[in-house]
């Protein structure tokens, strides 16, 4: 389905091969993009684990709960924080690590160097990750890495988008589209190009659906 959608905002479907390879092409627009979609329902996998370095602070002297309590993020000491995120990070981290192996390949492959990557993350039954906001601040950590020369660790993915089309936002009970680009004073073009992007699959949406959508759009803070 999205594939088709994707061929109707003018892309091109790109044929597999021996190496690895981004899933789509807008050739006018120098833009490679990589669908990953998230399937599998981390969160008994997640507790299990986040368990596991509970009791680790624990032994550390790092946190302390009698009968039952809410632990938070903020509250731990540094090092705990640290561990916490790359519990969180770790499985994201995987999937820009690939996706920027597959972008940098199609680069080569379909002789677009210059050429601007988009990663698109689809969000259809894994209910750990139902907090847009929050999931594309642990992707934003994970794309200001860097190397031990200092260059930036997944320099072929310059936006990303994490989106739904079954599965609601934990709070808002909404389909969600968040975006962000890498350096958005640098990619204008990326901007706009993954707004276009989205109205176009609200309205493909919207048709396949046979129902009207109505895009929430959220207001600035109010400034100081």
């Amino acid at each position: 389905m999205f594939a088709r959608f994707i061929e109707g905002a003018g892309g091109e479907i790109l044929a597999a091969g021996p190496e690895e390879a981004a899933d789509f092409l807008f050739r006018a627009e120098r833009i490679v993009v990589e669908l990953k979609t998230l399937q599998r329902d981390s969160r008994d996998a997640y507790v299990r684990k986040l368990s596991v370095l509970m009791g680790t602070w624990a032994q550390r002297g790092q946190l302390w709960v009698i009968g039952t309590t809410v632990v938070n993020l903020r509250n731990m000491p540094p090092q705990a924080q640290r561990e916490w995120l790359n519990l969180l990070e770790a499985p994201i981290e995987g999937i820009i690590r690939k996706a920027n192996r597959q972008i940098r390949s199609t680069k080569n492959r379909e002789r677009v160097p210059d050429s601007k990557g988009l990663l698109l993350i689809v969000n259809d039954g894994n209910f750990l990750l139902t907090a847009p906001d929050i999931f594309m601040t642990l992707v934003a950590r994970v794309l200001q890495k860097r190397t031990e020369a200092g260059e930036r660790k997944f320099p072929h993915i310059r936006g990303v988008v994490y989106f739904s089309y079954r599965v609601a936002a934990a709070v808002e009970q909404n389909l969600f589209w968040v975006q962000g680009t890498v350096e958005p004073a640098a990619d204008s073009a990326m901007q706009v190009f993954q707004s276009k992007l989205r109205a176009e699959w609200v309205a493909y949406f919207s048709r396949i659906t046979g129902r009207p959508i109505t895009e929430a759009v959220r207001g600035l803070p109010p400034s100081d």
